[in-house]
């Protein structure tokens, strides 16, 4: 299947029930969810994210620093947070499976220059807007080349297993089955 505009794909999938959750929270404002960031996350990134608007407490402010992944995915989980972190073991489904987890955002930075951190979060808009990325259990990878992949389940029980890119300042989509 080749790169096709993200317009034509988005909401291929969805379910009219899902569809109306969509539209309940929009109205509801619900999809303003919250962030947490563990201590992999640099400073500067929340900085941005919270300029942005976005609600994103830390693990210094969670006193977790120092603690092990699986804390700070039990805090994410234990107080409805989206789980932010730049540690790629969090993507290994043996260790933490799709059922487990809350909406998590791991993002690659390249070499962390402030160009690529603003390039990099930007990727994520169209994927958190959604109210359904906070309340299921979401894996966005986020790559600092204009890429990155969902990997998911839906209200149905359907699996999510998307790739997206920017390409001309337009956001394309390469779905697969999984």
């Amino acid at each position: 299947m080749p790169w096709v505009e993200l317009d034509e794909k988005l909401l291929e999938n969805v379910t009219e029930r899902e569809m109306e959750e969509i539209r309940q929270q929009a109205r509801l404002k619900k999809w303003r969810s919250k962030f947490y960031a563990d201590e992999s996350v640099p400073r500067l990134a929340v900085e941005m994210l919270r300029a942005a608007g976005l609600r994103v407490a830390t693990a210094g402010e969670a006193g977790l620093s120092g603690h092990a992944d699986q804390d700070h995915l039990n805090y994410a989980l234990r107080h409805g947070k989206v789980l932010l972190t730049c540690d790629t073991d969090f993507l290994n489904d043996t260790s933490y499976p799709l059922l487990q987890v809350p909406g998590m955002v791991v993002l690659e930075f390249g070499s962390g220059t402030t160009t690529e951190m603003r390039r990099t979060l930007r990727l994520i808009w169209p994927v958190v807007a959604f109210p359904w990325f906070h309340d299921r259990s979401i894996k966005l990878h986020v790559h600092p080349n204009g890429e990155y992949s969902v990997r998911g389940r839906t209200l149905n029980g359907g699996r999510i297993n998307d790739r997206y890119r920017v390409f001309r300042n337009k956001i394309q989509v390469w779905r697969t089955k999984s």
